[in-house]
């Protein structure tokens, strides 16, 4: 699967002090195949209900691309968790826009989702994740 990312080298917008739930997501919809809405990864993404194989294809692809790619960006040792929680707003907009094709989104600027969805993906990319918060957060959550 060929990507628009290379997980190793930043790319030419790139700004490692700004790294910022805009930025994420306008790479995030270029990977999609933003400027046509063909790309192999949607596919994939349909897939995934229906066979393991694609679900794990999806997932190395997350972990071996996705993941060293914002790692190489970041200074913070709970990458792989800011991730994966970003991946829940990302991959339900992906599914949102390029497979259910839902109205108004399907239709929207990638600026005007990038304005409406960033302050979510820029309060997760600055989350606390130290070990002792996040035993806090799951102690409090067991309370309930």
């Amino acid at each position: 699967m060929q990507t628009v990312i290379d997980k190793n080298q930043p790319s030419s917008d790139y700004n490692p002090k700004k790294i910022t739930g805009q930025y994420i997501i306008e790479k995030f919809l270029k990977l999609w195949g933003e400027e046509n809405g063909n790309s192999p990864i949607i596919g994939l993404m349909k897939s995934t209900g229906s066979t393991p194989v694609s679900v794990s294809l999806l997932k190395r692809f997350i972990e071996q691309i996705v993941t060293p790619y914002v790692a190489n960006r970041m200074n913070n040792s709970n990458v792989s968790t800011m991730v994966s929680l970003a991946a829940i707003p990302l991959f339900g907009l992906a599914y949102t826009r390029y497979i259910l094709k839902l109205e108004p989104i399907s239709s929207m600027s990638v600026s005007t989702i990038s304005e409406l969805l960033a302050p979510n993906i820029t309060t997760i990319l600055n989350l606390d994740l130290g070990e002792s918060n996040l035993k806090n957060t799951i102690s409090e959550v067991e309370k309930d």
